[in-house]
């Protein structure tokens, strides 16, 4: 009989040796799939001075207006342009 009183001081002591939980990390950022960020450099110029830029699947550039699909592709380039066609954003999506 006073074995099995032993077993809630047992789990108690047991509680007490217990080390919090990790702190998560914050979380490592999404690589960039569509090499935006060795595009940056587009930003301030002239889409018309980049004739290789051919839209595509991969490839979405967004004039003022464009009607443009919700869905997210880590692997889609987007280049936003304004009214002039200078190129004001390149992201991935």
């Amino acid at each position: 009989m006073w074995k099995i009183a032993l077993i809630p001081a047992a789990l108690l002591a047991l509680a007490a040796c217990q080390t919090e939980a990790p702190v998560a990390s914050a979380p490592m950022p999404e690589p960039q799939l569509c090499a935006a960020d060795q595009m940056q450099s587009l930003v301030g110029d002239d889409i018309s001075n980049h004739p290789e830029l051919v839209r595509s699947k991969d490839l979405r550039i967004l004039e003022p207006g464009s009607m443009v699909t919700m869905d997210y592709r880590a692997d889609r380039l987007n280049i936003d342009t304004d009214e002039a066609g200078i190129i004001t954003k390149v992201y991935c999506g």
